[in-house]
């Protein structure tokens, strides 16, 4: 199994190597803070967007770790009754829209994140035969990937698919558990 080194919390990060240990990986989550805590400014010292992004995330996992350090409501939330109507709670604002994204799936363009990889994202889908589902009858996201419509024999692809409904997940379940579909696999990739 493999471990991290935890290293001991500094008061506050100095240089570009302190920084870049202090951010972590891609596995980090909204969890609150796991590593030594990052200082706003130091952000601007890291070498890539990915690693600025994901240092913002972790700003704001600390900051709203900081703001509610315990949830006052956690023991009104067990039972039937309490689930139906469960009481308000306390929000708490995030400093930057990306506190709120997921680590991975959400580094990609979007009203939430900004710029970033939801392109090369999906076509990696595509080539490596997953199952896609598009909600909508268009998508600028598959249109800027330019996914073929069907298989290279014409035929519809089982693992892309399409729904103007909300009926789409037993077929999008079904898809899933096929788990990769080669029939779309071509030499080279069709994108």
């Amino acid at each position: 199994m493999a471990t991290r080194n935890r290293k001991t919390p500094s008061a506050a990060p100095v240089g570009n190597a302190p920084i870049k240990e202090s951010v972590g990986t891609v596995l980090a989550t909204f969890a609150g803070p796991s590593t030594t805590a990052l200082a706003a400014g130091a952000v601007d010292q890291l070498d890539t967007a990915a690693q600025r992004r994901l240092a913002t995330q972790k700003i704001g996992a600390q900051e709203a770790a900081a703001a509610m350090p315990a949830n006052p409501l956690k023991a009104a939330e067990h039972g039937l009754r309490n689930g139906h109507a469960p009481q308000a709670g306390r929000p708490v604002e995030p400093h930057h829209p990306i506190d709120t994204a997921s680590t991975v799936t959400e580094d990609a363009a979007s009203p939430k994140v900004g710029l970033g990889q939801a392109v090369d994202f999906v076509k990696d889908q595509y080539r490596h035969c997953k199952t896609i589902l598009v909600l909508g009858v268009d998508s600028a996201l598959v249109a800027r990937a330019m996914l073929p419509s069907g298989l290279p024999d014409g035929s519809a692809d089982p693992g892309f698919l399409v729904s103007t409904s909300g009926k789409a997940a037993p077929a999008f379940i079904a898809a899933l558990a096929r788990h990769r579909h080669f029939e779309r696999e071509t030499d080279p990739p069709a994108v």
